[in-house]
């Protein structure tokens, strides 16, 4: 069960961060060893590319990071593309 758990606390340490995480820092939200955190990463790995799903964990040089599945950039491209309507400060308002 630690195992399990393990993944848990680093899926949820990689979507905090946002970024790259290494495998000390890992282990060290994990409680556990080096070796038992990369481990686990792996794991976390394969289940979310196994699962095909629009998260996926990479492994660069010894950290991870959870980041968007590719199939779904076109649809964050529209997202961030689209015209943003300008957001009016109480300052502006007034004004």
């Amino acid at each position: 069960m630690e195992e399990g758990r393990n993944r848990d606390v680093i899926a949820a340490v990689l979507f905090a961060m946002g970024g790259a995480v290494d495998t000390e820092a890992l282990a060290r939200a994990c409680g556990c060893d080096k070796k038992t955190a990369a481990e686990a990463a792996r794991e976390l790995l394969l289940q979310y590319k196994d699962a095909d799903g629009p998260l996926l964990i990479r492994e660069y040089d010894g950290s991870f990071q959870m980041c968007t599945n590719p199939k779904y950039y076109e649809n964050l491209i529209r997202l961030v593309s689209a015209p943003k309507k300008p957001v009016l400060t109480e300052v502006v308002m007034e004004t």
